[in-house]
């Protein structure tokens, strides 16, 4: 293939990544911090909890950013809320397995630093107030989730220890009650109310559309002047 070629083919190619994240595919927004429950999601060494809540879509889509709402429980003290002491966060998608998450699907653990975490409100649990956290992370590549399927989408909190950890908090309205969660002695739960999170659907940038047209264009013209050049050779 000629070089001249060759090059337009890679710049359409590289156009490709430039991703934009504007549709939300499925959404269960929350605005209380542990009313009626919240579920913890934190490990802490080799002890700890995992929470997953189960969606389906409508239309097939390519999940490019995930959002979750939740808060810091410190039990030693009822006088400050918990600070956030999160320093990675896993991200994971997962089969149904009969009500229940099944075959990891896709996993990710991002540093709590390229996590947004932005407070929303306060609350309380127990005799202990909290501040209630909403967390946003963009997916390093993104996650095919097939319309019609179930899927279970699971945050975790991993840190050093568990003063404070962090709880999932409730949706606002009710899906299908029902929220999962796992602990690292391999007991299984499930536990009710559904957890507020939203997915994000990947989708390029027009610019990147601009780029991808005009550098095929470009390719298909290429193309076309190789060949005349060949049939006067």
């Amino acid at each position: 293939m000629h070089a001249q070629l060759r090059g337009l083919l890679l710049a359409a190619a590289l156009a490709s990544p430039s991703v934009a994240f504007a549709q939300t595919v499925y959404d269960q927004p929350g605005t209380q911090a542990c009313n009626p429950s919240c579920w913890t999601s934190h490990y802490a060494g080799a002890s700890g909890f995992r929470a997953y809540d189960n969606f389906t879509l409508g239309s097939t889509a390519q999940i490019g950013r995930v959002t979750w709402q939740g808060i810091y429980i410190d039990q030693s003290q009822t006088i400050t809320p918990g600070v956030p002491n999160t320093i990675n966060w896993t991200i994971g998608f997962f089969a149904d397995s009969s009500n229940f998450p099944g075959t990891e699907l896709y996993t990710i653990t991002l540093p709590a630093a390229s996590v947004t975490a932005t407070k929303i409100g306060s609350g309380s649990f127990g005799a202990s107030p909290v501040d209630l956290y909403s967390f946003s992370a963009t997916l390093p590549s993104t996650f095919t989730a097939v319309a019609g399927t179930t899927y279970w989408f699971s945050p975790l909190s991993l840190a050093a220890s568990f003063t404070p950890f962090f709880s999932w908090s409730p949706a606002t309205a009710t899906v299908d009650g029902l929220t999962a969660q796992t602990d690292t002695n391999g007991n299984h739960f499930n536990r009710p109310n559904d957890r507020a999170f939203s997915l994000v659907a990947g989708i390029p940038e027009p610019a990147t559309w601009a780029m991808m047209v005009g550098g095929f264009a470009l390719a298909g013209g290429a193309m076309r002047r190789r060949r005349l050049v060949v049939a006067y050779d």
